[in-house]
């Protein structure tokens, strides 16, 4: 199932629009922001339980036992599933689709290595690789992981965040954020790889890793509160790091 309207075999038919319910037409091109995790028991599917409990009677098995890459139920009380924003979904997958289209300008065609919810160890396969240790269908990606991120031989990007999300925010300011972030391993400049972050580079800040987590080069978002570690770079200086940091 493609979770935008209008695109692909099946895609949603009852996304959280006023006009479409009114006229009885889905407009194409938006994105939704696809299943939630009902079984995560720090994720916030309680606050809807009154929206899955209208339709939950109509299915087998039940809402809360559905794994969560098949839980789209189409239900336009179901806000967390079926609405869209800009920001949070419709940005972040035309970016997505806009940076695979893309002509990678060398002969080799990018490789994008994909993580889930779970803390995962990824590395780069093919000439160029995207490494992302998220789950990009989740609201928060990287919250509760710890990933390890390898870079191979290679043009590489250590995907941390897009265009619209800091990716690793345990969505607590006043924490640090030592339960969830990435180790990067095999950065190489020379090689042309990148990190990716979101936002812009007055947003950061890099400093040693703080006691608990892997030596090397940590990366703090300092958008709001506590600074939060984001990632740490294992085996390199600041200065290194801040020539491979780019922001979308």
């Amino acid at each position: 199932m493609v979770y935008t309207t209008g695109i692909g075999h099946r895609n949603p038919n009852i996304p959280e629009l006023a006009d479409a319910r009114a006229l009885g037409e889905v407009p194409s091109g938006s994105t939704v922001y696809g299943p939630l995790d009902l079984q995560n028991p720090n994720g916030y599917g309680e606050d809807w339980r009154w929206s899955v409990e209208l339709f939950a009677d109509a299915t087998g098995p039940n809402p809360w036992e559905w794994p969560t890459a098949e839980a789209y139920f189409a239900s336009s009380y179901y806000v967390p599933v079926t609405e869209f924003t800009i920001s949070q979904s419709i940005g972040p997958t035309a970016y997505t689709w806009g940076y695979l289209a893309a002509e990678d300008g060398v002969d080799d065609a990018i490789a994008t290595v994909q993580g889930n919810a779970d803390s995962n160890t990824l590395t780069a396969t093919g000439q160029n690789a995207v490494i992302d240790g998220t789950q990009p269908l989740d609201v928060t990606p990287g919250q509760g992981e710890i990933d390890v991120l390898i870079a191979g031989n290679g043009r590489d990007t250590i995907v941390l965040g897009d265009i619209g999300r800091v990716f690793y925010d345990d969505g607590d300011a006043t924490l640090p954020g030592l339960d969830d972030y990435a180790f990067i391993k095999g950065v190489d400049l020379t090689q042309g790889d990148r990190i990716q972050l979101h936002g812009t580079a007055n947003e950061y800040v890099l400093g040693a890793a703080p006691g608990g987590v892997p030596s090397g080069t940590a990366i703090f978002n300092q958008s709001e509160g506590t600074p939060e570690l984001v990632a740490v770079v294992e085996d390199t200086v600041a200065n290194g790091v801040a020539a491979a940091l780019t922001f979308v």
